[in-house]
């Protein structure tokens, strides 16, 4: 299945994945999971089957930072003169003259519920049905709260039995969130992206390599247990501070155990060993330049030597010099 397109009402191309639903599509400003005070777009879509999909979107530049760009055309609204063409199976195609693109990837509204049950402490208290969830959640962002009723309640229940106990009673489902639970879903996230990283396809691993790297040896490899430890991090550092921020992270730490303190141990090493080498090539580099100089100034008084010219003393003939006459015969 090829990519589907989407133009917004401001004639903006959306580049939606292969699997997406070809149905209707609107544009809602939902709060962002790592700092819920703002918002930003996401694309939402009610699906045939009654089923909410959400996309995150993300805009990617035809930037190049070795083009040029002295004397270089630029479109009216200052992007350069470069474009993307797309064209979709049985459907009409598009041609972006800005070079710029929005491409859309699912999101997990689950990221977005963590955040503030995490930050609300009324969601721990009693158990409470789908709608009961999505009361709370428009009262707390009563300013904008169109994004909880554009959800459908099949998209909530998805996302809260992933991190809440539940309960049936008459037929309906109760939800309670659950720390522990979601610091299991969590970590899913996190080792499914080290499992990932640590394949060693992608530049990621190459960056992490990188630096690990001791420049200071003859022979530059990483111990497998600090690979490991790093990729781990990255892996912990990304999912946490892309979605649920430091304070759930910290507590987060602790509930997995783990433990970097060999890989802290290591980079300090490596940090020392670095700066050393820093400071011995930097004596080095000051020692030449010292050497450098003086060579220079010997070579100027050599020279100045060379080129200082001889004083001639004129010679006398003999008979001819001023007492010359005071001794001649009178």
């Amino acid at each position: 299945m090829t990519n589907s397109l989407y133009v917004d009402a401001n004639s903006r191309v959306i580049l939606l994945p292969k699997s997406s639903e070809t149905s209707s599509y609107q544009l809602v400003d939902i709060p962002i999971p790592r700092d819920l005070s703002r918002t930003k777009p996401y694309l939402v879509n009610e699906g045939n089957d009654q089923k909410t999909s959400i996309y995150d979107l993300s805009e990617v530049k035809n930037d190049n930072p070795y083009t040029v760009q002295d004397n270089v055309p630029v479109l009216k609204n200052g992007d350069p003169v470069k474009s993307f063409i797309f064209e979709a199976s049985g459907e009409e195609g598009a041609v972006i003259q800005s070079g710029k693109v929005l491409v859309a990837n699912k999101f997990d509204i689950t990221w977005l519920l963590i955040s503030i049950f995490y930050s609300k402490d009324q969601f721990t208290k009693n158990f409470i049905t789908v709608e009961d969830v999505m009361d709370k959640l428009a009262a707390i962002f009563s300013q904008n709260d169109k994004w909880v009723h554009t959800l459908s309640d099949q998209c909530y229940s998805e996302s809260l039995v992933k991190i809440c106990e539940s309960i049936v009673e008459n037929r309906e489902m109760f939800y309670k969130f659950s720390i522990e639970k979601t610091f299991e879903f969590v970590k899913n996230k996190v080792e499914l992206l080290r499992e990932f990283i640590a394949k060693g396809e992608n530049s990621i691993i190459t960056n992490i390599k990188g630096k690990l790297t001791d420049k200071t040896a003859a022979i530059q490899d990483i111990p497998e247990t600090i690979l490991a430890l790093m990729i781990l991090r990255y892996s912990v550092d990304f999912v946490c501070d892309s979605y649920v921020g430091s304070k759930f992270k910290k507590e987060f730490l602790t509930y997995t155990k783990y433990d970097f303190t060999e890989l802290d141990n290591y980079l300090t090493e490596l940090q020392d060993k670095q700066k050393n080498l820093q400071v011995v090539e930097a004596n080095m580099n000051a020692v030449a330049q010292s050497s450098a100089q003086t060579s220079s100034k010997k070579k100027k008084e050599d020279s100045k030597k060379k080129t200082t010219l001889k004083k001639v003393v004129k010679k006398v003939a003999v008979g001819k010099g001023a007492l010359d006459g005071f001794f001649k015969k009178a």
